[in-house]
């Protein structure tokens, strides 16, 4: 399973990515165990003290830019709008 944790490089960022590295492994959708492929961290500035280990990635960005989003993970944007009925 991959896993991208916004606010990476902050406290709570890094707390949570070193249980996850602990644990090992996370259960999908079904509540069956699968195992952490990768550990992807994005914050807007790199961390002082990083976590090294091969799963990990880290991406320094802003996570509200689309662009940013796109070019960092492949992946495709759909906006959406509407309007409010009066």
């Amino acid at each position: 399973m991959k896993i991208i944790i916004t606010g990476g490089s902050g406290f709570l960022g890094q707390r949570v990515a070193r249980e996850l590295l602990k644990r090992g492994q996370v259960n999908d959708a079904g509540g069956n165990p699968q195992p952490i492929r990768e550990l992807i961290l994005v914050d807007i500035t790199p961390p002082l003290n990083g976590l090294s280990d091969a799963t990990i990635r880290y991406a320094v960005g802003d996570a509200a830019n689309p662009k940013f989003i796109a070019e960092t993970f492949g992946l495709g944007l759909l906006r959406l709008a509407f309007r409010p009925a009066c």
